[in-house]
């Protein structure tokens, strides 16, 4: 629900009604006027699996609860509300009530001297109980600090208050503070103070956007099970996202709306189930960790994933399928921890620093047998990083676009390791072809040998020494068989068979997935795919030509084909046409010299004058790059 207009009338009821409000979103849309959720005034109200948020109003930016009055949030957050006397809560006199619930990040406005909720007595004791909750991260439009004149939870003991908290240190609250400078009467060691170590509020699945705890929060575990309880006094069976979504997992409900579900693997076919994969690593996953998402078909999303922030030393790898960003958006920012993505294909995203990822100085981000295609970004078209760490592995960025700075790939301080890897065909914003690669104070590792491909260069390092510097031959992103979408490598690419093998080492397909080996032909190709070429080469010319007369008695011989060739196996011999004798014997191992799409020899004895010969070539005595067969001829006609 979004409000617009004046928001709802005030709550008025002075019987024992309930108003139950459950599984959803409430949005207060504050830029088109001031107005809070709901004002009880009086009335009973419980809110159960929902989020409430972007609402603004004095006394009270989300919720207001008056004198006969009483309020439950259960499974719910309040998130993103501006209000003086209580950022997102004013308890007037009334009862308010937290349950497995989490309020966080709102904004105490007009430098007003209360907190994120306000509970204040006024000719009466207003009662506040709060049970496996969590009250944080409140600020002031004045950009004071926190504990100096407003808090998380701030009190007013003009009549005294009643609050209560459920056992065993089971909710926590950033700052606690009371007119009087006391904890609002009650003991520090009846909850957690300190960082909840929250993340941001995101889809991470379900029914309702959540904020899930970051690993190693004092809020997982943290709560108490036997306080779990719902509105009736049953067990809560799931957190705020319904369905699917256990309310206790591990060894104690977690302290908030949002519960872990363990650092579970997945199969993933949607961003939201992607997303939910994301949030557990932040969240579950512990050093040697791995959570693996496999994408099953393709995730069409118009918004980012759930940034990463994980401070571990686990992986999230994210593996063979597709993520089309729709031209709407990125596709990840790494601000902690590491991420693989590996038989993937990233097209259509659209950011500003990074069209498809932004890795910042604690990210760590690996691409292996992937490709990244039409993909724009004011900076770096593809993949910037800020003092992160890129990783390349076989990987193909194609056909990208950056505004103004950076090529598809710009470091801006950090670490980047190309392996095997091609980056091609930038433009900028008027299709000019610009640099692929730009360092700006990073540092740059190459596998051994030329075993790289970067079409246009700026300081990523040396051409003709860490790279080749060439228009790599890319066909267009499309269908060439497989998992996902390819480029694949047009003949002639001066990508096939130059990688290093050590740096491929241990794939055993390409970016397509079983029945697409990675090494062909005994050398690994640069980029996602491996040079399925099954064209032998055809026949293009022959020097003398054929039916030459008058050539020198010791010629040498040129035949040309229609594509880039190499010695196979076998011998090429010249015969006398009239008894098919043996003249001249070569060895194409030895005595054929080939460059590019030409084989040479040249016969070391004179043959004899007057006579007529013919040069017979068998089959897979001369291969293409790929190793399929020139058909040859051995018969006394073609060339003779």
């Amino acid at each position: 629900i979004t409000y617009t207009g004046g928001g709802p009338s005030n709550l008025n009821n002075s019987t024992t009604a309930i108003l139950y409000i459950q599984n959803g979103t409430i949005d207060g849309n504050r830029d088109t006027g001031d107005r809070r959720i709901l004002r009880l005034n009086p009335g009973n109200v419980i809110f159960e699996n929902m989020l409430l948020t972007n609402s603004r109003s004095i006394n009270g930016g989300g919720v207001r609860v008056d004198a006969n009055s009483s309020a439950v949030l259960i499974n719910t957050i309040m998130t993103d509300i501006e209000g003086s006397s209580g950022a997102a809560l004013l308890n007037n006199n009334g009862s308010l009530t937290l349950i497995n619930s989490t309020i966080a990040n709102n904004e105490v406005i007009n430098a007003n001297a209360t907190g994120g909720i306000w509970i204040r007595g006024d000719g009466a004791v207003p009662s506040f109980t709060m049970i496996n909750s969590v009250v944080t991260g409140t600020t002031r439009d004045d950009g004071a600090v926190i504990g100096v004149g407003f808090a998380d939870v701030y009190c007013t003991d003009t009549d005294g208050y009643n609050l209560t908290y459920s056992s065993g240190l089971s909710n926590l609250i950033g700052v606690i503070r009371a007119d009087n400078g006391d904890n609002c009467g009650i003991a520090g060691t009846d909850f957690m103070t300190g960082d909840a170590q929250l993340g941001t509020l995101a889809d991470n699945g379900g029914i309702v956007q959540t904020i899930a705890p970051l690993a190693g929060s004092p809020l997982v575990n943290g709560g108490n099970d036997a306080a779990a309880l719902d509105s009736t006094g049953a067990a809560l069976t799931t957190d705020a996202r319904g369905s699917g979504f256990a309310r206790v997992n591990g060894a104690a409900v977690d302290i908030g709306a949002y519960e872990l579900q363990g650092c579970n693997s997945a199969t993933v076919t949607s961003r939201s189930e992607l997303n939910v994969a994301i949030s557990d690593f932040n969240s579950n996953c512990a050093n040697g960790d791995t959570l693996t998402a496999t994408v099953d078909g393709t995730i069409s999303m118009t918004s980012s994933l759930t940034t990463l922030n994980n401070a571990t030393d686990a992986v999230l790898l994210v593996e063979g399928g597709t993520i089309d960003a729709n031209d709407s958006a990125s596709v990840m920012r790494l601000n902690n921890g590491k991420a693989v993505f590996q038989n993937m294909t990233l097209k259509n995203a659209n950011g500003l620093n990074g069209g498809t990822f932004f890795v910042d100085s604690n990210g760590d981000l690996t691409l292996i047998n992937s490709t990244i295609s039409n993909s724009i970004a004011t900076t770096g078209g593809a993949i910037a990083i800020q003092n992160g760490v890129l990783t390349l592995t076989n990987t193909t960025i194609s056909d990208t676009t950056r505004l103004t700075n950076g090529g598809a790939v710009v470091s801006l301080g950090g670490t980047m390791n190309l392996n095997n890897t091609i980056i091609a065909n930038t433009v900028d914003n008027s299709a000019n072809p610009v640099e692929d690669c730009v360092n700006s104070g990073g540092v740059v590792n190459f596998s051994a040998g030329l075993s790289n491909l970067i079409e246009d260069d700026v300081a990523c390092g040396t051409a003709g020494t860490d790279f080749i510097e060439a228009d790599p031959l890319l066909g267009t992103l499309a269908d060439n068989g497989g998992k996902v979408e390819t480029m694949i490598l047009l003949p002639g690419s001066p990508a096939v068979n130059i990688g290093d093998n050590t740096a491929a080492s241990g794939l055993t397909t390409d970016a397509r997935g079983v029945g697409f080996p990675r090494i062909l032909n005994g050398t690994v190709d640069l980029g996602a795919t491996e040079n399925e070429d099954l064209t032998s080469p055809a026949l293009l010319t022959l020097d003398p030509a054929d039916d030459s007369v008058n050539v020198v008695l010791t010629p040498t011989l040129r035949i040309t084909l229609n594509e880039t060739i190499q010695a196979g196996i076998g011998n090429i011999t010249i015969k006398r046409v009239s008894d098919d004798g043996v003249a001249a014997t070569f060895d194409v191992m030895t005595d054929v010299s080939f460059t590019t799409d030409t084989a040479e020899f040249t016969v070391p004895t004179a043959l004899d004058d007057a006579t007529e010969y013919y040069v017979s070539i068998p089959a897979g005595a001369i291969t293409d790059s790929n190793g399929n067969a020139f058909a040859g001829f051995t018969d006394n006609a073609t060339w003779s």
